[in-house]
């Protein structure tokens, strides 16, 4: 699945900070419901913001990517 590279939608965002910040918006949403245990909608979301990063997202943010791969790995 990580593999698969962009999402659908990511085709219409035009702007390059805009993955990035669907990517956070994942990860602000896949962590409530790891906290109750709602492991296969937090995996899509997680899953979901980790094939929005690009090859820079670990040097340009990589307390983000961190949390976003740890919370990921976690549910799996």
């Amino acid at each position: 699945y990580l593999r698969c590279g962009r999402t659908k939608g990511s085709k219409l965002m035009t702007d390059s900070r805009e993955p990035s910040a669907v990517a956070k918006l994942c990860l602000n949403a896949g962590q409530p419901a790891l906290q109750v245990s709602n492991f296969q909608l937090a995996s899509t979301y997680l899953l979901q913001g980790i094939s929005l990063l690009g090859e820079q997202s670990w040097q340009d943010e990589y307390d983000f990517c961190l949390q976003l791969f740890n919370d990921s790995a976690e549910v799996a």
